[in-house]
């Protein structure tokens, strides 16, 4: 008797470590699906996500960068337009300009023996007048005279240059054509001007 109640002992100790262990095997693979997966997957995602924010805000401020020189050189474009517009008048101003020209002709040594007013056309965006200077003077004085003259106030272009050699003498007669720019359009607000006149009638 005593040997049959303790070989069934054995056996119910058995069955009640094996269905600790199967229970202890179920929540294992409860917390490893319900809970250590799903944490595991998360942190993944997580770090996936602060890469591709972190590749996003370097993107971000690269973007900035290239927006911020954009716009510097654009401020500094508008500027330089500006001091264009303000060196074109409105009108050819012709005399103005003959003074200005007479009066560093005088200073760097080159006499005009004449100043003769040329074609004026008109484009699009300005007119242009064209005006043709006869002087004579020494070589560096003529030199002087000429880069002096592209750096007037008034925009003005040099168009020709000739330049005669005399044997035997230091002064040198020459012909310079200049074109000279008046009258700028904007051409926004000229559309602008335009629609509404049409708009008007």
């Amino acid at each position: 008797m005593n040997m049959l109640s303790n070989t069934t002992f054995l056996r119910s100790r058995t069955v009640i470590h094996a269905g600790g262990a199967s229970l202890l095997l179920v929540a294992l693979l409860t917390y490893y699906c319900a809970v250590h997966r799903p944490l595991v997957t998360s942190a993944a995602d997580d770090a996936d996500r602060s890469q591709q924010l972190t590749e996003l805000l370097d993107d971000s401020q690269s973007v900035f960068k290239e927006n911020r020189a954009v716009s510097l050189e654009l401020t500094s474009l508008t500027a330089q337009i500006d001091v264009i517009h303000q060196r074109i008048p409105t009108t050819a101003a012709e005399s103005d300009y003959h003074a200005a020209v007479a009066q560093v002709a005088q200073q760097e040594g080159v006499q005009i023996i004449e100043h003769n007013r040329g074609q004026a056309t008109t484009h699009v965006d300005c007119s242009e007048l064209n005006v043709q200077l006869k002087c004579i003077g020494d070589y560096a004085s003529i030199c002087r005279f000429v880069d002096r003259l592209q750096k007037l106030p008034r925009i003005a272009t040099v168009s020709q240059f000739t330049l005669q050699t005399v044997e035997g003498h230091t002064q040198y007669p020459v012909e310079i054509s200049l074109v000279l720019y008046y009258g700028l359009r904007n051409r926004s607000n000229d559309s602008t001007t335009a629609n509404s006149a049409e708009g008007t009638s």
